[in-house]
């Protein structure tokens, strides 16, 4: 088992919520444990 943490940018005019459902069906397809969040900066 391994964890893996990638950082993307997304165009402003991307719709968030339909990329994170995408994401989410992709993930369960594949049997995977997965979560999409906001990149925290300080």
């Amino acid at each position: 088992m391994f964890a893996l943490a990638i950082t993307i940018e997304i165009p402003t005019s991307m719709h968030i919520a339909g990329l994170r459902e995408d994401f989410l069906e992709f993930s369960d397809d594949l049997n995977l444990d997965a979560i999409i969040e906001p990149l925290k900066t300080h």
